[in-house]
């Protein structure tokens, strides 16, 4: 996985953003018709701390993660068990 320097912006760290894609609790397509293909990926860092991160998916199998930020309320409802007291 690579990370374009602006994945760094909100001061997330490239290992936590890579354990978010791996644990990734949400996919979400962002629906280009044309490559490169976005994904915005919402799991947990290393420390159970939500995270959205935008990668970007090549032709050829290269994926770049672009964005990498705490997540916010906007994406939280696409969190499985959103709302859920359990």
């Amino acid at each position: 996985m690579e990370f374009h320097r602006a994945a760094s912006k909100h001061g997330v760290q490239h290992d936590a953003a890579l354990h978010a894609v791996e644990h990734a609790l949400a996919v979400i397509d962002v629906g280009d018709d044309l490559a490169p293909y976005r994904t915005l990926v919402l799991g947990p860092d290393h420390s159970g701390n939500m995270l959205e991160v935008v990668v970007l998916h090549f032709d050829g199998g290269r994926d770049m993660v672009i964005h990498a930020i705490p997540v916010r309320t906007l994406y939280q409802s696409l969190l499985p068990n959103h709302g859920d007291p359990t």
